[in-house]
């Protein structure tokens, strides 16, 4: 009995091999285009990424600038 059931499992491997190399044959086109797109996806997201923690930058900064100048604006109405 172990014998045939080793039989089995080395037929299923060499099943579950031969698939995986029909894919690979038949879509090597498919795979280079899905793997450009993944590409693109990592590199849009890290740009999005990084474009949005830059403007979140640039908004503190000009946040801070309004806030001074309205400060300066009290000071100035204040003195008169």
């Amino acid at each position: 009995p172990s014998k045939s059931s080793s039989n089995n499992k080395s037929s299923n491997k060499n099943a579950k091999k031969g698939k995986k190399r029909k894919l690979n044959k038949q879509s090597r086109e498919e795979l280079y285009v899905a793997e450009r797109k993944d590409r693109y996806n990592k590199l849009h997201h890290a740009c999005s990424k990084l474009l949005h923690r830059e403007a979140k930058v640039v908004k503190s900064f000009m946040c801070q600038k309004v806030g001074k100048d309205i400060k300066a604006a009290q000071e100035k109405e204040s003195s008169i």
